[in-house]
C-alpha cells in the first residue's frame, strides 16, 4: 500500500502546466511504473484518501486524533495494522509528494530560466 501511494504521488502530480511525471514519460516514450493497488486494498486506499482529504495542506500529516475522529463518526473500527498501514502510507505519500513538487518546481525554473536567455 506505502507503493502505491509512493507511485502515484511520483507519476499523478501535476507540474506548473498541468502534466503529471506519467505524462511527460509517455511523451518521451519511457516506461512508468503501472498504479497498482494489492487486490483487497481497495477500501484502505479509500480510506487513505478521506483522511488526507481532511488535512489542511499536504504538509500536514494524518494524526491519530483524526482518525480516531474520522473512525468514530463513520462507525469504523480500524484494527492496529490498519492504523500503522495508514500512517505508513501518508508518511510515504508526504515524503514523496515533497520531493516531486521540489523536483517540479526546480524543472519550472531551469525552464524559466533558458526562456530568459533567448
Amino acid at each position: 500500500l506505502t507503493e502505491y501511494v509512493r507511485v502515484w504521488a511520483r507519476y499523478e502530480t501535476k507540474d506548473h502546466n498541468g502534466q503529471t511525471r506519467r505524462d511527460r514519460n509517455k511523451r518521451a516514450r519511457h516506461v512508468s511504473p503501472d498504479l497498482v493497488l494489492p487486490s483487497g486494498f481497495d477500501y484502505m486506499v479509500g480510506w487513505f484518501w478521506e483522511l488526507r482529504s481532511f488535512c489542511d495542506d499536504r504538509d500536514k500529516p494524518i494524526t491519530p486524533g483524526g482518525i480516531n475522529e474520522w473512525a468514530q463518526c463513520l462507525g469504523v473500527l480500524l484494527s492496529v495494522w490498519e492504523k500503522a498501514t495508514l500512517f505508513a502510507m501518508d508518511r510515504v505519500f508526504r515524503n514523496t509528494l515533497s520531493e516531486e513538487i521540489a523536483y517540479n518546481e526546480d524543472r519550472r525554473m531551469k525552464s524559466e530560466a533558458r526562456k530568459a536567455k533567448r
